[in-house]
């Protein structure tokens, strides 16, 4: 029997002289915290579905919803800090965002671990963001003072990761009553020995999120022109289709340090 399979297109967003952000004062940009009720009520729906890891939560925050300040002369900074109680890692739907040139928006924790941007002009919308590991992740935005009217930022959604994505499978455990399984004695790590003569092939699998809230993996083809297209194959059981297409994010080196043992990447 043939696997039916998916290809697509990966938007690559446009890199500017990056300006990262400075871990500092962050306790003065405002909390949204999400609902725990609506988290639950959500996770008890959809936590036996085998590629889910994430659940939807409404934030609908604008950007008077953020704060503004000037972290150094002739620069203007907008940030807003999102929380959700027990979230093993956040993402977000933006929607109607307009970034003056030369703007940079970023997505981080506290501690900078993980660091997702800059995001500039132009930018798709709705745009969906990677994940940032925590359970409190911080938006900010930074551009030219004189460029702060122009911008404009709409959070319709959060997700809320109920499963470790950095364990070693993603389906649900219903011994543990969680979001991850254990691998088949047929998943071996490309940190061990047996994956010395597939480097390229492991160089080009990914990771995917799709719509923010499932989990999936794909890997880098080229095609007949060989002309460096950014194309994914993927199976057609990770329900990529024509209308969630755009709000599939592709991670890479998403792999164990050591063969069945280390952190991953």
């Amino acid at each position: 029997m043939r696997r039916a399979s998916y290809l697509l297109l990966l938007w690559l967003p446009l890199l500017a002289s990056a300006r990262p952000p400075q871990l500092e004062q962050l306790d003065r940009a405002p909390l949204m915290q999400l609902s725990a009720i609506q988290i639950r009520s959500q996770l008890s729906a959809v936590k036996h579905e085998p590629l889910r890891f994430a659940v939807r939560a409404a934030v609908m925050a604008t950007t008077a919803s953020g704060a503004w300040d000037e972290p150094e002369p002739g620069i203007a900074r907008w940030r807003l800090r999102v929380a959700s109680a027990g979230a093993h890692s956040l993402s977000f739907e933006l929607r109607g965002l307009q970034l003056p040139p030369d703007a940079e928006l970023w997505i981080y924790d506290r501690e900078g671990h993980d660091l997702q941007g800059p995001i500039v002009t132009p930018a798709p919308d709705p745009l969906f963001t990677p994940i940032v590991r925590a359970e409190e992740v911080f938006i900010e935005a930074t551009m030219r003072s004189a460029d702060r009217e122009a911008f404009a930022i709409t959070v319709a959604e959060a997700f809320h990761a109920y499963a470790d994505i950095t364990r070693r499978s993603f389906t649900y455990n219903a011994v543990s009553d969680t979001g991850n399984g254990a691998s088949g004695t047929c998943n071996t790590d490309v940190a061990c020995s047996l994956a010395d003569s597939w480097q390229p092939q492991v160089r080009a699998s990914v990771l995917l999120t799709i719509a923010g809230t499932t989990l999936c993996s794909g890997t880098l083809i080229n095609n007949a022109l060989q002309d460096d297209r950014p194309l994914l194959l993927t199976a057609k059981h990770c329900g990529v289709t024509d209308l969630n297409v755009s709000s599939t994010i592709a991670y890479f080196n998403v792999q164990r340090s050591a063969c069945a043992s280390g952190t991953t990447g």
